[in-house]
């Protein structure tokens, strides 16, 4: 289930960050992208995919995609 987070200001540890803090973290860890290699794709996709539901007024999912 998606939840509207209000960010990490007051969180001092990353087992407290949410999905989107990790996709961030792992996208721009050069380390993570050579671990993962061309799969390093999936993270833009996996972020754009949940900001698009989670920027959406219903916050559903169509199956189109």
């Amino acid at each position: 289930m998606l939840y509207r987070h209000t960010g990490l200001q007051g969180d001092k540890n990353i087992c407290d960050a949410d999905i989107i803090a990790l996709l961030q973290i792992s996208s721009n860890n050069r380390e993570i992208n050579a671990l993962i290699g061309a799969s390093s794709g999936y993270l833009h996709e996996i972020r754009k995919t949940r900001n698009e539901i989670y920027h959406s007024s219903s916050m559903k999912v169509s199956n189109e995609k």
